[in-house]
């Protein structure tokens, strides 16, 4: 294999990016266990699902931030990219308000409160000015900026909800309301910082509107698989339920956030290859990557029970279990995230549609038909399950234009190895020096595709 070009960037844009996730997610763990604590099961279990809740409603109005689009109108508009970021933050704005009247009119349907919908429709404002300044540091490799963004707005998030919730005993009031002014205050001082006047027009609108609005279906589908198995544990399990398969469910995805770091680093570097038809160039990284993530997904399993014992009490305990079907969802996911990047780059984003919405169907009904028999296990299988079947249909689909590409995103035989590993983990969790010892096998796996990817970005 020979990679022509230097990776250098991208490979330094990715230690940062990587760096500002794992330290975010280290003031996250720090802080996980003070919230457990000071919170009843059912405060914290109300915070979770008004995160679903705002997660869903940033996944939607956020299609006009989606990578693929964005990087793709900056790079059509180099002239005008600050009056292009400012149309993107007015119609994620206004989609935000209007998915924000649907929740108050349907209020009791949701079952949320006017306080916390109130929340959403500030944060999604606030969450698109920061997104929007995010991705174009990404995309000119600011990537100290981005470091500096993402660690500045999880320190003061954290520091403002301990305040609100130990002190002033505010609950999930309270850390809601933490988010929102940690977010101000960055967005604040990104806005003076900037020069965000850019000149009139209506192509960028034009643009964006083209290539998100069909991407609306599929960001509605992929928000529901975040939101159904949350949703029916929490009404037929309870609030406290929800809050001990919140947890877990944090352990389970935590390799999402690093896997989201790298892709910030290559989708910006695949859009160029793409255009300068070196596409084959970034097939071996994709291939490197995904069996990183499987076997980062074991060593996730592997010590589940640790990481569970240190992040809540040990009433929690009996939803370890959710997090192996989670974990090993990290491969399928990056494969679909990078499948996503080919479909978008192609303006043939009704495939991604399909697959999200055939993805977001199969979830929905194996939500309620698992987890009325299996339990909090029941949405996390659902979860795998959906991942899966995303992946399947997008590679289906892009087989008919390009199948060296459908290859290159097909998992490998390592990956559903490694699958087998991290189910024979889970049955190890009473017995903890063997499975200590046995722990060597994912991390021998990890530092060898870590050394075979780092070794791919420094070629020429």
């Amino acid at each position: 294999m020979e990679v022509k070009k230097k990776m250098r960037l991208p490979a330094r844009a990715t230690v940062f990016y990587g760096a500002g996730i794992v330290l975010s997610k280290l003031v996250g763990v720090i802080t996980t266990p003070i919230f457990t604590r000071a919170m009843t099961g059912e405060e914290y279990g109300l915070y979770s699902y008004y995160i679903s809740i705002l997660s869903i409603t940033t996944m939607i109005s956020g299609v006009f931030l989606t990578p693929a689009v964005f990087y793709s109108g900056l790079d059509k508009f180099p002239h005008n990219k600050r009056g292009f970021i400012n149309k993107s933050i007015l119609l994620v704005s206004l989609v935000n308000f209007c998915f924000c009247i649907i929740l108050f009119t349907f209020k009791s349907f949701f079952r949320i409160e006017n306080e916390f919908i109130a929340i959403i429709l500030f944060q999604g404002v606030i969450d698109a000015i920061i997104n929007s300044e995010l991705l174009f540091s990404k995309f000119s490799y600011g990537y100290k900026r981005v470091l500096a963004i993402s660690l500045s707005s999880s320190i003061l998030s954290a520091i403002l909800s301990i305040l609100f919730v130990t002190t002033m005993k505010m609950g999930a009031l309270g850390r809601a309301l933490g988010l929102l002014l940690s977010s101000t205050a960055v967005a604040i001082a990104l806005i003076l910082s900037k020069n965000n006047r850019g000149k009139k027009g209506v192509g960028e609108r034009n643009f964006l509107i083209r290539n998100a609005t069909p991407l609306i279906p599929a960001v509605i589908a992929r928000a529901s698989i975040g939101w159904a198995d949350k949703l029916i544990i929490k009404d037929r399990l309870g609030v406290s339920s929800l809050a001990k398969y919140s947890v877990a469910h944090t352990i389970g995805t935590a390799l999402f956030a690093l896997l989201g770091a790298l892709s910030s680093a290559l989708n910006p570097w695949l859009v160029r290859k793409l255009g300068s038809k070196n596409k084959g160039e970034v097939f071996p990284v994709i291939r490197e990557i995904s069996a990183l993530a499987s076997w980062g997904g074991v060593a996730v399993i592997a010590l589940a029970p640790e990481i569970f014992a240190f992040l809540a009490p040990s009433e929690y305990r009996d939803a370890i279990y959710v997090i192996a079907p989670l974990a090993l969802s990290s491969a399928p996911y990056f494969l679909f995230t990078a499948a996503s990047v080919f479909i978008g780059f192609t303006e043939k984003t009704k495939a991604i549609t399909t697959a999200s919405i055939i993805g977001a169907t199969v979830n929905i009904i194996a939500n309620l038909l698992l987890i009325s028999h299996l339990g909090y296990l029941g949405g996390a299988i659902a979860y795998l399950v959906a991942e899966a079947v995303m992946l399947s249909v997008a590679i289906i689909l892009v087989k008919r234009w390009d199948k060296d590409v459908a290859r290159a995103l097909s998992p490998s035989f390592e990956v559903y190895l490694s699958l087998l590993v991290g189910v024979a983990f889970t049955m190890l969790y009473s017995n903890s020096p063997i499975r200590i010892f046995l722990l060597i096998i994912p991390a021998c796996e990890v530092a060898r595709h870590g050394f075979y990817c780092l070794q791919i970005a420094k070629e020429k």
